[in-house]
């Protein structure tokens, strides 16, 4: 009887093995899916974030920042307080833009586990033409991206600072 005891137990221990390596190749592969997921979306945001600058070359800045903005985005700016709501954005950049050209690249993006969240960061570079003189400015910016709800990336957070100046 102990014998047959015995085996049970080592045909139960056995299967608790085969449970638990099952268990963590689960664990394994969805952590692999999941870092999968992150690159994807990491990429996905870097082009997002150009194709945002490409647009600001090509329709103006406005159009642009208004185009990427979320429906609750926020811009922050040296010397100005925080413009808050992406109708504010859009009012804001209704004057004509058609002096500047703005453009950007980012450095570095990160995209949280969750893939529905990350930012960017990277430089700016401003040419102002004035009355034939051309003004050249630049700096750093930190845009924060999230899903909207047709999964495209847009911008709840844009910070632009003037760095290091000339």
């Amino acid at each position: 009887m102990w014998n047959q005891i015995s085996s049970e137990f080592n045909l139960l221990s056995i299967n608790m093995h085969k449970i638990r390596f099952i268990i963590g190749i689960f664990l394994v592969l969805s952590a692999c899916k999941q870092i999968e997921n992150t690159k994807t979306e990491e990429q996905k945001i870097i082009e997002t974030d150009i194709a945002f600058s490409d647009m600001s070359l090509e329709k103006g800045m406005n159009i642009a920042f208004a185009n990427y903005a979320a429906t609750d985005g926020v811009i922050l700016r040296d010397n100005s307080n925080p413009i808050i709501g992406r109708d504010s954005i859009i009012k804001l950049f209704s004057e004509p833009d058609s002096l500047f050209k703005l453009s950007w690249h980012p450095d570095l993006v990160v995209v949280a586990k969750s893939a529905d969240l990350g930012y960017t960061y990277g430089k700016w570079n401003l040419e102002i033409n004035n009355n034939d003189t051309i003004h050249y400015s630049n700096g750093y910016y930190v845009s924060i991206w999230k899903k909207d709800e047709n999964n495209n990336w847009k911008y709840v957070l844009d910070v632009g600072t003037s760095g290091l100046g000339q």
